[in-house]
């Protein structure tokens, strides 16, 4: 049993309370982290060469390129408050997520996704289909691992959490969250020059701005270098993109896009800037 006053007379003549369980005047409510990047396990890459590939605003060009195929995993997890025992249950595109009906069976969900595939030359594949993604639930956490063969996808995941406690006096109801991720099983990684042209044409577009435009840019006040680490690049990079989508050029927004989907994923393979010894495709 639980008092919460409410409100007292000025002389203590009077006080107004309100009688309820132990969880009176605590909120129940649950929150999680989505998308965090577990692993990339490559199961094949291909290199070739592709024509008319674009160049942010500069035009286009001829690079080669290597498509990376792989299984992509993510793992989102939750925390509650206001549960004794909270227990979480999970779905995915609004799929609900079962345990594994055996400890010898890899758990898998079937779920309907809209897949992106990245073509060289600029643009995507996009096709309607139904994902199968491997899954592994812990107490408050869900890995998903997708697939090469379904491509790249958006993933909606829910999290409820409930109380579990047969002991709980006065359960808080069940609560819930939602969030999003994108699964990216297949990439594209082009040779160091096509990020050096793309840099030299960031740059262009600064100076040009810079001297004639009467309305500034601010994600272009701030020249990309070739010595630059990617982690500052991809943040100049980051900020050009809001300018884009700001000034309403959404075909040049997803070019972008694209561009630091592939940065991302070269500094997490480790390759920092382009003329770097040990960075091109060979």
């Amino acid at each position: 049993m639980a008092l919460q006053v409410e409100e007292v007379a000025p002389d203590l003549s009077w006080a107004e309370i309100t009688i309820g369980g132990p969880l009176l005047g605590r909120e129940a409510w649950v929150s999680a982290d989505y998308g965090i990047p577990v692993a990339f396990a490559e199961t094949s890459r291909e290199e070739d060469v592709a024509d008319g590939v674009p160049v942010f605003i500069c035009g286009k060009g001829t690079y080669r390129y290597l498509t990376i195929r792989g299984s992509q995993s993510l793992m989102c997890t939750a925390t509650a408050v206001g549960y004794d025992a909270p227990a979480f249950a999970w779905k995915v595109n609004g799929v609900s997520v079962s345990p594994p009906s055996s400890p010898f069976v890899v758990p898998s969900v079937s779920i309907p996704v809209t897949s992106h595939v990245p073509l060289p030359s600029g643009g995507e594949t996009q096709v309607s289909l139904v994902a199968t993604l491997n899954h592994a639930l812990g107490v408050n956490s869900l890995t998903l691992t997708g697939f090469a063969a379904d491509g790249n996808y958006l993933l909606e995941v829910e999290v409820t959490a409930s109380e579990s406690s047969a002991t709980a006096a006065d359960p808080a109801p069940p609560t819930s969250d939602k969030g999003s991720m994108k699964m990216t099983n297949v990439r594209l990684v082009y040779e160091d020059r096509y990020y050096a042209d793309l840099e030299a044409c960031v740059s262009r577009v600064k100076d040009i701005d810079r001297r004639f435009s009467k309305s500034r840019w601010p994600g272009l006040n701030r020249f990309l270098r070739p010595e630059d680490p990617a982690a500052e690049r991809i943040a100049v990079l980051e900020r050009i993109l809001d300018d884009v989508r700001f000034g309403e050029s959404p075909a040049l927004a997803e070019q972008l896009s694209t561009v630091l989907d592939q940065v991302r994923f070269r500094m997490a393979l480790g390759v920092n800037h382009p003329g770097t010894p040990g960075n091109s495709l060979t």
